[in-house]
């Protein structure tokens, strides 16, 4: 499947790259697993990709979804 990864702090468009990962696993009990068929790129992840937002994940980090439980 399809994800963003934010490779480094900076121009969102040379450090948000579409990669290919891994098909998540079979969920566990108390678990769901939500097909998306798309995810807009909002303004914060764009804050995040420049990083000025308040979190600074380690990177490789996946962007977007992050909202979604």
């Amino acid at each position: 499947m399809k994800a963003i990864h934010l490779t480094a702090y900076g121009n969102p468009a040379q450090n948000l790259q579409m990669v290919e990962v891994a098909e998540p696993n079979v969920p566990s009990v108390g678990e769901a697993l939500v097909r998306m068929e798309y995810a807009p790129v909002d303004y914060s992840d764009l804050l995040l990709a420049n990083g000025v937002y308040f979190l600074n994940p380690q990177l490789p980090s996946v962007t977007c979804c992050r909202h979604i439980a």
